[in-house]
């Protein structure tokens, strides 16, 4: 019932809906998930991941795929960015976080998003 009252209001909510602040503060999280994840390209973590995805798909990444990996000039299938996206946003651990929550939420939604 949760997750349905959920997924109902984010499926129905307009961004005419959105108040200054709220646009505000999620243009900054963006930015700020783009900057680690960037840079986060650079560790070990995301190059495990893509090398991973690379061996599932035995190095197929045909131009068919559009989706891109964040900081390299690879493009491939929507899931496999998504989620090397997600790994190197979060593995300097700077990504950004909600204290009470200890999420970190940005490396998961705006992977997802794009």
């Amino acid at each position: 019932m949760f997750l349905q009252n959920i997924s109902k209001f984010i499926s129905n909510y307009r961004f005419e809906q959105a108040t200054a602040e709220s646009v505000t503060t999620a243009k900054a999280a963006f930015l700020d998930f783009y900057g680690v994840a960037y840079r986060g390209m650079d560790e070990n973590a995301p190059n495990i991941a893509l090398n991973t995805v690379g061996e599932i798909f035995s190095g197929n990444f045909n131009s068919n795929l559009k989706s891109s990996v964040i900081g390299t000039t690879l493009k491939t299938d929507i899931l496999s960015a998504a989620f090397i996206n997600g790994v190197a946003a979060h593995v300097l651990e700077l990504d950004d976080g909600h204290r009470g929550a200890q999420l970190h939420l940005g490396s998961i939604i705006f992977p997802t998003a794009l």
